[in-house]
Protein backbone atom coordinates (compact mmCIF):
# COMPACT_ATOMS: atom_id res chain seq x y z
CA UNK A 1 0.00 0.00 0.00
CA UNK A 2 1.36 3.42 -0.92
CA UNK A 3 1.38 6.22 1.60
CA UNK A 4 -0.61 9.40 1.09
CA UNK A 5 2.48 11.45 0.25
CA UNK A 6 3.78 9.16 -2.48
CA UNK A 7 1.33 8.24 -5.29
CA UNK A 8 1.48 11.55 -7.15
CA UNK A 9 5.27 11.32 -7.44
CA UNK A 10 4.65 8.64 -10.04
CA UNK A 11 3.60 11.45 -12.38
CA UNK A 12 6.02 12.81 -14.97
CA UNK A 13 6.36 16.58 -15.12
CA UNK A 14 7.00 18.68 -18.23
CA UNK A 15 10.77 18.23 -17.93
CA UNK A 16 10.66 14.46 -17.28
CA UNK A 17 8.04 13.42 -19.83
CA UNK A 18 9.63 10.90 -22.19
CA UNK A 19 7.10 11.40 -24.99
CA UNK A 20 7.77 9.18 -28.00
CA UNK A 21 10.84 7.79 -26.23
CA UNK A 22 8.93 6.21 -23.36
CA UNK A 23 9.52 2.73 -24.87
CA UNK A 24 13.20 3.26 -24.03
CA UNK A 25 12.32 3.68 -20.35
CA UNK A 26 10.06 0.62 -20.49
CA UNK A 27 12.82 -1.44 -22.11
CA UNK A 28 15.34 -0.50 -19.43
CA UNK A 29 12.91 -1.39 -16.65
CA UNK A 30 12.05 -4.68 -18.37
CA UNK A 31 15.76 -5.57 -18.51
CA UNK A 32 16.93 -4.20 -15.16
CA UNK A 33 13.79 -4.81 -13.12
CA UNK A 34 12.63 -2.47 -10.35
CA UNK A 35 15.94 -2.65 -8.46
CA UNK A 36 17.10 0.97 -7.87
CA UNK A 37 20.81 0.03 -8.01
CA UNK A 38 20.36 -1.72 -11.35
CA UNK A 39 18.40 1.24 -12.75
CA UNK A 40 21.09 3.68 -11.55
CA UNK A 41 23.73 1.58 -13.29
CA UNK A 42 21.74 1.85 -16.52
CA UNK A 43 21.68 5.63 -16.13
CA UNK A 44 25.48 5.67 -15.87
CA UNK A 45 25.68 3.42 -18.93
CA UNK A 46 24.06 6.21 -20.97
CA UNK A 47 25.35 9.44 -19.35
CA UNK A 48 28.87 10.44 -18.33
CA UNK A 49 29.35 13.31 -15.89
CA UNK A 50 30.93 16.36 -17.48
CA UNK A 51 33.41 16.88 -14.62
CA UNK A 52 34.53 13.25 -14.50
CA UNK A 53 35.25 12.63 -18.18
CA UNK A 54 39.03 12.72 -17.74
CA UNK A 55 38.76 10.06 -15.03
CA UNK A 56 37.51 7.68 -17.69
CA UNK A 57 40.18 8.69 -20.19
CA UNK A 58 37.82 10.87 -22.24
CA UNK A 59 38.63 14.25 -23.81
CA UNK A 60 36.86 17.32 -22.46
CA UNK A 61 34.98 18.32 -25.67
CA UNK A 62 33.84 21.67 -24.24
CA UNK A 63 31.53 22.66 -27.11
CA UNK A 64 29.68 19.36 -27.01
CA UNK A 65 29.63 19.41 -23.21
CA UNK A 66 28.03 22.88 -23.12
CA UNK A 67 25.33 21.80 -25.57
CA UNK A 68 24.47 18.53 -23.83
CA UNK A 69 24.55 19.82 -20.24
CA UNK A 70 22.01 22.45 -21.31
CA UNK A 71 19.41 19.87 -22.37
CA UNK A 72 16.38 20.70 -20.23
CA UNK A 73 13.85 18.08 -21.25
CA UNK A 74 14.36 14.36 -20.70
CA UNK A 75 12.76 13.59 -24.06
CA UNK A 76 15.50 15.60 -25.79
CA UNK A 77 18.21 13.66 -23.92
CA UNK A 78 16.56 10.39 -24.82
CA UNK A 79 16.56 11.54 -28.44
CA UNK A 80 20.33 11.99 -28.26
CA UNK A 81 20.75 8.61 -26.61
CA UNK A 82 18.58 7.07 -29.34
CA UNK A 83 20.78 8.67 -32.01
CA UNK A 84 23.90 7.30 -30.30
CA UNK A 85 22.34 3.83 -30.25
CA UNK A 86 21.41 4.14 -33.94
CA UNK A 87 25.00 5.19 -34.69
CA UNK A 88 26.06 1.78 -33.42
CA UNK A 89 23.62 0.07 -35.77
CA UNK A 90 21.19 -0.82 -33.01
CA UNK A 91 17.42 -0.92 -33.60
CA UNK A 92 14.95 1.83 -32.71
CA UNK A 93 14.45 2.42 -28.99
CA UNK A 94 17.52 0.36 -28.16
CA UNK A 95 18.91 1.06 -24.67
CA UNK A 96 22.09 -1.00 -24.60
CA UNK A 97 25.03 0.42 -22.63
CA UNK A 98 26.95 2.93 -24.71
CA UNK A 99 30.73 3.00 -25.13
CA UNK A 100 32.18 5.72 -22.91
CA UNK A 101 32.92 8.05 -25.82
CA UNK A 102 29.33 7.79 -27.10
CA UNK A 103 27.57 8.42 -23.80
CA UNK A 104 25.73 11.72 -23.59
CA UNK A 105 27.45 14.34 -21.46
CA UNK A 106 25.49 15.44 -18.43
CA UNK A 107 25.70 16.43 -14.79
CA UNK A 108 24.07 15.40 -11.52
CA UNK A 109 20.75 16.92 -12.53
CA UNK A 110 20.71 14.89 -15.75
CA UNK A 111 21.52 11.65 -13.95
CA UNK A 112 18.76 12.42 -11.44
CA UNK A 113 16.08 13.18 -14.05
CA UNK A 114 16.64 9.94 -15.95
CA UNK A 115 16.87 7.94 -12.71
CA UNK A 116 13.63 9.42 -11.38
CA UNK A 117 11.89 8.71 -14.68
CA UNK A 118 13.04 5.08 -14.62
CA UNK A 119 11.91 4.62 -11.03
CA UNK A 120 8.48 5.98 -11.89
CA UNK A 121 8.30 3.72 -14.93
CA UNK A 122 9.00 0.84 -12.53
CA UNK A 123 6.11 1.98 -10.31
CA UNK A 124 8.30 3.57 -7.63
CA UNK A 125 7.39 7.15 -6.60
CA UNK A 126 10.42 9.39 -7.09
CA UNK A 127 11.34 13.07 -7.00
CA UNK A 128 14.51 14.96 -7.80
CA UNK A 129 16.09 17.14 -5.10
CA UNK A 130 18.48 20.07 -5.50
CA UNK A 131 20.92 21.04 -2.77
CA UNK A 132 24.37 20.18 -1.53
CA UNK A 133 26.35 16.96 -1.37
CA UNK A 134 28.46 16.92 1.78
CA UNK A 135 30.70 14.08 0.52
CA UNK A 136 32.66 15.75 -2.28
CA UNK A 137 34.95 18.07 -0.31
CA UNK A 138 35.63 18.02 3.46
CA UNK A 139 33.75 20.76 5.29
CA UNK A 140 31.95 21.97 2.18
CA UNK A 141 28.53 21.50 0.65
CA UNK A 142 28.89 20.99 -3.10
CA UNK A 143 26.09 22.01 -5.47
CA UNK A 144 24.39 18.72 -6.35
CA UNK A 145 21.19 16.85 -7.27
CA UNK A 146 19.96 13.48 -6.00
CA UNK A 147 16.70 11.52 -6.06
CA UNK A 148 14.32 10.61 -3.28
CA UNK A 149 12.54 7.32 -3.95
CA UNK A 150 9.74 5.89 -1.91
CA UNK A 151 10.81 2.69 -0.15
CA UNK A 152 7.58 1.01 0.83
CA UNK A 153 9.30 -1.72 2.86
CA UNK A 154 10.58 0.87 5.32
CA UNK A 155 7.75 3.38 4.72
CA UNK A 156 10.17 6.25 4.05
CA UNK A 157 11.83 8.28 1.34
CA UNK A 158 15.28 6.84 0.61
CA UNK A 159 17.88 9.24 -0.79
CA UNK A 160 19.83 7.91 -3.79
CA UNK A 161 22.73 9.32 -5.80
CA UNK A 162 22.63 7.65 -9.22
CA UNK A 163 25.78 9.45 -10.37
CA UNK A 164 28.15 7.64 -8.01
CA UNK A 165 29.88 4.57 -9.46
CA UNK A 166 32.69 2.46 -8.00
CA UNK A 167 35.38 4.84 -9.27
CA UNK A 168 33.74 7.89 -7.69
CA UNK A 169 33.03 6.08 -4.42
CA UNK A 170 36.70 5.14 -4.21
CA UNK A 171 38.05 8.58 -5.17
CA UNK A 172 35.71 10.32 -2.72
CA UNK A 173 36.22 7.82 0.09
CA UNK A 174 32.50 7.14 0.45
CA UNK A 175 31.80 4.03 2.50
CA UNK A 176 28.00 4.04 2.56
CA UNK A 177 25.47 2.85 0.02
CA UNK A 178 24.84 5.58 -2.59
CA UNK A 179 21.35 4.16 -3.06
CA UNK A 180 20.49 4.91 0.58
CA UNK A 181 22.38 8.00 1.74
CA UNK A 182 22.38 8.63 5.50
CA UNK A 183 20.84 11.78 6.97
CA UNK A 184 23.16 14.73 6.55
CA UNK A 185 25.08 13.33 3.58
CA UNK A 186 22.96 15.53 1.32
CA UNK A 187 21.27 18.76 2.40
CA UNK A 188 18.37 20.14 0.42
CA UNK A 189 18.67 23.78 -0.60
CA UNK A 190 16.16 24.63 2.11
CA UNK A 191 18.08 22.72 4.79
CA UNK A 192 21.26 24.60 3.85
CA UNK A 193 19.29 27.87 3.95
CA UNK A 194 18.01 27.17 7.47
CA UNK A 195 21.48 26.08 8.60
CA UNK A 196 22.91 29.40 7.40
CA UNK A 197 20.06 31.33 8.98
CA UNK A 198 21.03 29.61 12.23
CA UNK A 199 24.68 30.63 11.98
CA UNK A 200 26.36 28.29 9.49
CA UNK A 201 28.68 29.93 6.97
CA UNK A 202 26.96 30.36 3.57
CA UNK A 203 30.41 30.47 1.97
CA UNK A 204 30.64 26.74 2.71
CA UNK A 205 27.96 26.04 0.12
CA UNK A 206 28.51 26.35 -3.62
CA UNK A 207 30.72 25.09 -6.41
CA UNK A 208 34.07 26.25 -7.79
CA UNK A 209 34.45 29.93 -6.88
CA UNK A 210 30.70 30.48 -6.46
CA UNK A 211 29.15 30.34 -3.01
CA UNK A 212 27.31 32.38 -0.42
CA UNK A 213 23.80 33.43 0.47
CA UNK A 214 22.53 33.90 -3.06
CA UNK A 215 23.92 30.57 -4.20
CA UNK A 216 22.17 28.85 -1.27
CA UNK A 217 18.95 30.71 -2.05
CA UNK A 218 19.17 29.62 -5.68
CA UNK A 219 19.47 25.93 -4.85
CA UNK A 220 16.67 26.33 -2.31
CA UNK A 221 14.21 27.73 -4.87
CA UNK A 222 15.27 25.16 -7.51
CA UNK A 223 14.61 22.44 -4.94
CA UNK A 224 11.11 23.76 -4.26
CA UNK A 225 10.45 23.79 -7.99
CA UNK A 226 11.77 20.24 -8.34
CA UNK A 227 9.43 19.07 -5.57
CA UNK A 228 6.63 20.64 -7.62
CA UNK A 229 7.72 18.64 -10.68
CA UNK A 230 9.71 21.43 -12.35
CA UNK A 231 13.38 20.48 -12.57
CA UNK A 232 15.24 23.47 -13.97
CA UNK A 233 18.90 23.68 -14.96
CA UNK A 234 21.40 24.46 -12.18
CA UNK A 235 22.09 27.88 -13.73
CA UNK A 236 18.49 28.95 -14.39
CA UNK A 237 17.20 31.91 -12.34
CA UNK A 238 13.77 33.45 -11.75
CA UNK A 239 11.68 35.09 -9.05
CA UNK A 240 13.28 35.72 -5.68
CA UNK A 241 16.54 34.13 -6.86
CA UNK A 242 17.25 37.40 -8.68
CA UNK A 243 16.92 39.52 -5.52
CA UNK A 244 20.22 39.74 -3.60
CA UNK A 245 20.06 38.38 -0.07
CA UNK A 246 20.90 41.76 1.45
CA UNK A 247 17.90 43.30 -0.34
CA UNK A 248 15.34 40.79 0.97
CA UNK A 249 12.67 42.26 3.20
CA UNK A 250 11.30 40.75 6.44
CA UNK A 251 8.29 39.24 4.63
CA UNK A 252 10.59 37.65 2.04
CA UNK A 253 12.71 36.05 4.76
CA UNK A 254 9.61 34.86 6.58
CA UNK A 255 8.24 33.17 3.45
CA UNK A 256 11.62 31.60 2.64
CA UNK A 257 12.06 30.26 6.17
CA UNK A 258 8.55 28.80 6.24
CA UNK A 259 9.00 27.08 2.86
CA UNK A 260 12.34 25.64 3.97
CA UNK A 261 10.81 24.21 7.13
CA UNK A 262 8.05 22.60 5.06
CA UNK A 263 10.37 20.80 2.65
CA UNK A 264 13.39 19.10 4.26
CA UNK A 265 14.77 15.86 2.88
CA UNK A 266 12.34 12.96 3.32
CA UNK A 267 9.51 15.49 3.90
CA UNK A 268 5.97 14.03 3.91
CA UNK A 269 4.96 16.62 1.35
CA UNK A 270 2.68 15.84 -1.57
CA UNK A 271 3.02 17.12 -5.11
CA UNK A 272 -0.07 19.28 -4.56
CA UNK A 273 1.43 20.79 -1.41
CA UNK A 274 4.72 21.48 -3.18
CA UNK A 275 2.86 23.16 -6.02
CA UNK A 276 0.98 25.28 -3.50
CA UNK A 277 4.29 26.44 -2.01
CA UNK A 278 5.49 27.36 -5.49
CA UNK A 279 2.32 29.32 -6.10
CA UNK A 280 3.82 32.20 -4.13
CA UNK A 281 4.90 34.91 -6.57
CA UNK A 282 8.45 34.75 -5.20
CA UNK A 283 8.86 31.12 -6.20
CA UNK A 284 6.47 30.74 -9.14
CA UNK A 285 8.13 29.70 -12.38
CA UNK A 286 7.38 32.12 -15.23
CA UNK A 287 7.48 31.13 -18.85
CA UNK A 288 10.52 33.33 -19.45
CA UNK A 289 13.55 32.98 -17.20
CA UNK A 290 17.22 33.93 -17.18
CA UNK A 291 19.94 31.37 -17.73
CA UNK A 292 23.68 31.82 -17.31
CA UNK A 293 26.10 30.41 -19.86
CA UNK A 294 29.76 31.07 -20.56
CA UNK A 295 28.84 34.22 -22.47
CA UNK A 296 26.72 35.61 -19.64
CA UNK A 297 23.00 35.84 -18.91
CA UNK A 298 20.31 35.45 -21.55
CA UNK A 299 16.54 35.10 -21.55
CA UNK A 300 14.96 31.73 -22.30
CA UNK A 301 11.35 31.12 -23.24
CA UNK A 302 10.24 27.79 -21.76
CA UNK A 303 7.10 27.63 -23.92
CA UNK A 304 8.39 24.63 -25.96
CA UNK A 305 8.41 22.63 -22.71
CA UNK A 306 5.74 24.30 -20.56
CA UNK A 307 3.33 25.34 -23.31
CA UNK A 308 2.20 28.73 -24.54
CA UNK A 309 -0.54 28.94 -21.92
CA UNK A 310 2.00 28.85 -19.07
CA UNK A 311 1.85 32.15 -17.17
CA UNK A 312 4.12 34.77 -18.63
CA UNK A 313 6.37 36.83 -16.34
Amino acid sequence: MRHADSPDYLEAGPFTTAGEYRPMLSAIVAEAGPDPAALAARVRALIVHVFWRSSYGLPEEPARAEKETNIRALADRLARISAAEAGLGRPAHSVGPLPAERKTIGNCRDHSLLFAALLREAGIPARARCGFGMYFRPGRGEDHWVVERRDEASARWAISDSQLDALMLDRLGIGYDPMDLPDGAFLSGGEAWLACRSGDDPLRFGIFNMSGWDFVKGDFVRDLAALAGLELLPWDLWGIMTTPYLELGPSDLEVLDAAARAAPMRAPISLAQARALCGDRRFALPRRISTYLAGGAREVDLAPILGRDWPAP
